[in-house]
């Protein structure tokens, strides 16, 4: 298994709450017809699984093969036959108008390079009276690590960050007006973890962290020395604590669509 796969399941036990309680504020019950978007490997899906019951279907969406292969492969070791996992672009969902009852995405979304786009696609194959869920990066996301990076890159994160959703509520506020939906439902949430191995902290970084928002801006012919940088001083700090906290912090929009 290769650094990415390997790093999702590093970091199911950190997202994974989120996840829940993402599928308790959309109100996932039996019966219902469910898709998660980015599902990655299929650890969320596979909860949600539980909440539909047998009567209801899950369907795991993710842009990667990869993840999709190994999440057909959890499903035939659970031998489930109401879940389904397919390879696909959440700015072209390949569904027919009106196919789910809930639509879920965790910490997918600032990933997605047309948001509007992705969410109005959401919209398009929502059930009417149903609920579309998403959590995104809070302004305390990967706080401790953010820190460090800024003392290293200075002007270049803080330019990134006026731009990014996680920094600035504007951003958030002109997707959601752009989809439609003034009407969403605000809710946060944090929590911090204790992380007591270096090198599974470098792992979840490159896996599921900032990396990618850190060295934006950045000329492609620096990027590596500037991460390199940041690790170590990361890693000198870590030396002087016995565990470094890793700190996840989620603002969970929800939204009902109109019967």
């Amino acid at each position: 298994m290769n650094i990415k796969s390997g790093g999702y399941e590093l970091t199911e036990p950190l997202f994974g709450p989120f996840s829940d309680w993402l599928a308790q504020l959309c109100g996932i019950e039996k019966g219902m017809h469910v898709s998660d978007l980015g599902c990655g490997i299929g650890t969320d899906a596979f909860s949600m699984l539980k909440l539909v019951g047998q009567k209801g279907k899950v369907v795991g969406v993710d842009i990667s093969s990869e993840f999709i292969s190994q999440a057909l492969l959890r499903k035939e070791e659970k031998k489930t036959n109401n879940i389904s996992f397919m390879c696909g672009d959440m700015e072209d969902l390949g569904f027919p108008d009106n196919t789910f009852d809930r639509i879920v995405s965790n910490f997918v979304l600032q990933q997605v390079r047309d948001r509007t786009k992705a969410v109005q696609e959401m919209k398009r194959v929502l059930k009417p009276g149903g609920c579309i869920g998403f959590t995104l990066p809070a302004l305390e996301h990967y706080k401790e690590f953010r820190e460090i990076a800024a003392g290293v890159l200075k002007e270049e994160l803080t330019s990134h960050d006026k731009n990014c959703i996680r920094s600035n509520p504007g951003v958030l506020q002109l997707l959601l007006k752009e989809a439609h939906i003034p009407d969403a439902r605000f809710f946060s949430k944090a929590r911090t973890f204790r992380i007591d191995s270096a090198d599974n902290y470098d792992v979840i970084l490159e896996t599921r962290g900032p990396k990618k928002a850190i060295l934006h801006g950045l000329p492609a012919n620096e990027q590596t020395a500037a991460w390199e940088t940041i690790l170590c001083e990361f890693k000198k700090r870590r030396r002087e604590k016995d565990c470094l906290p890793l700190t996840l912090h989620a603002q969970a929009i929800i939204w009902r669509k109109p019967s």
